[in-house]
């Protein structure tokens, strides 16, 4: 679950995203459904965004409904550089690298 700008939400005055001194992610995961395994690849994963998190873009909103914007915003990625005619893809190639990821059977 996302703890950050998304959560924060708006001012209601302004209407500016609120942008918190943190930007934090909470992963939890229900006891006794996953193995070891399974485990391992989000560990592995997590080391991977981290390793490469220069290359990492971002999202964009696509649609903000007007309350609980944390459950049932829409996103999409920022475009890299190099698909507007700049250098580089790295955050794509990654993003799409992840989602990629095989479940472990």
């Amino acid at each position: 679950m996302e703890r950050g700008a998304v959560s924060a939400g708006r001012d209601p005055k302004t209407g500016e995203n609120r942008y918190p001194a943190l930007e934090l992610v909470r992963l939890t995961i229900p006891r006794r459904v996953y193995t070891q395994a399974h485990m391992d690849v989000v560990s592995e994963s997590v080391a991977e965004v981290f390793a490469q998190r220069e290359q990492v873009l971002g999202l964009r909103f696509t649609y903000e409904p007007e309350l609980l914007r944390f459950f049932q915003a829409r996103f999409e990625l920022v475009r890299a550089p190099s698909e507007t005619g700049g250098a580089g893809a790295g955050g794509i190639a990654l993003a799409h690298q992840l989602q990629g990821r095989q479940a472990l059977g």
